[in-house]
């Protein structure tokens, strides 16, 4: 008796075991699948992030309607290939009428407008850099305290950090005008949209340290600013 049970015990090991190698076993919903390995072509991992033509990866995330990027756009080409200057060491970098960028070094490049409405188009495919009303939509959706939730929990000074409840992430990025250096480090975050105000000015979106809301302006189109992207 004990050699036939011992004989089943091992054909049935035997047979999980078969089952083992040609089963692709996955956690669904709380739940344990199996596929027949048999029936599979292909196996595609999908994460939430995209790359611009520089090879920079961006993760994104869902809020409301709209997907939005989390990090702060660092390419340094348009979609065509084409360089954007780097004007980092421009002491008159805020008076130039083409499209420029410079390097914070810590939260991304700060491109002036003229790069930001250039028809090569610096977001990624399936990518635009966020307009004025895009902004307004986020704002809404997120109801009060809108800067408390988009700012970074570290980073700003004199406890100005947020909660980033909404996963956006804002970063204390400054601005680059006329001026050598950046300003407002650690200080405020400035946006670009790519709403157009004037021949000399666009829209704009603020953060600052001692704010919990926002603020939306217009600015000087010359003027280096952060740039975050919305999904097409």
């Amino acid at each position: 008796m004990k050699k036939v049970f011992f004989l089943l015990f091992t054909i049935s090991l035997f047979l999980k075991t078969m089952e083992a190698q040609d089963t692709l076993y996955i956690h669904q919903n709380g739940n344990l699948v199996k596929f027949a390995t048999a029936k599979i072509d292909s196996i595609t991992f999908k994460t939430n992030a995209t790359t611009d033509i520089d090879g920079n990866i961006y993760h994104w995330i869902v809020v409301g309607t709209q997907t939005w990027m989390v990090e702060n756009l660092r390419t340094t080409k348009y979609r065509n290939g084409d360089p954007i200057p780097d004007e980092s060491a421009n002491l008159h970098f805020g008076q130039l009428s083409v499209g420029a960028f410079c390097n914070d070094g810590i939260y991304g490049n700060l491109y002036n407008w003229y790069a930001v409405a250039d028809s090569r188009k610096i977001a990624p495919v399936g990518w635009h850099v966020a307009t004025h009303d895009e902004w307004d939509i986020l704002r809404t959706y997120l109801g009060d305290n809108f800067g408390l939730q988009l700012k970074s929990q570290t980073g700003w000074i004199q406890d100005g950090n947020g909660t980033n409840s909404s996963g956006l992430n804002v970063l204390p990025g400054g601005f680059r005008t006329g001026e050598a250096s950046i300003g407002n480090l650690t200080q405020s975050a400035d946006f670009w949209t790519s709403t157009e105000y004037s021949t000399t000015e666009a829209w704009s979106r603020k953060f600052y340290y001692y704010s919990n809301g926002s603020t939306r302006v217009t600015d000087l189109k010359g003027f280096g600013f952060s740039v975050r992207c919305v999904k097409d």
